[in-house]
């Protein structure tokens, strides 16, 4: 993330992201980060991201890292429709994934249909960058 957040600041641009951890029989400890990356710069973005595993150590595991872009393709946000799909119908079914484990309350404030739980974790079970985080949304709205 550091090394990502290095590249896009070069770009002008600051990284900002939301993070999930789940855990379950099967699938494991994991995390699941959903990152917003400036449409014009996804391309070379992703180009860059396996690079960013390779100097911080991580070793080529199947199924260890798994990065796609929201939609059909990395210029869905940029068109808004492809093949007849809405990005934001894409963008709304990746957030429902990652926040399926929810607290019912929630899950029903935000007319959230598909619900999971999680998974028994210990500690921190979600966060976000400093940039989009309470504080800095509530400056905007001042």
């Amino acid at each position: 993330m550091k090394l990502a957040g290095d590249w896009l600041r070069t770009k002008g641009e600051a990284l900002r992201y939301i993070w999930v951890r789940e855990a379950g029989d099967g699938k494991g400890d994991h995390v699941h980060i959903l990152w917003y990356v400036p449409p014009l710069l996804s391309r070379e973005f992703a180009k860059r991201e396996r690079g960013w595993r390779k100097l911080m150590g991580a070793k080529p595991c199947k199924r260890a890292f798994k990065s796609v872009p929201v939609g059909m393709s990395l210029k869905h946000s940029i068109y808004e429709i492809q093949f007849g799909q809405h990005y934001s119908d894409a963008l709304r079914g990746v957030l429902e994934y990652i926040v399926k484990g929810a607290e019912p309350k929630a899950a029903e404030a935000l007319g959230l249909a598909l619900r999971r739980p999680g998974g028994e974790l210990w500690g921190k079970r979600y966060g976000m960058s400093e940039n989009i985080n309470r504080t800095a949304r509530s400056r905007l709205l001042k």
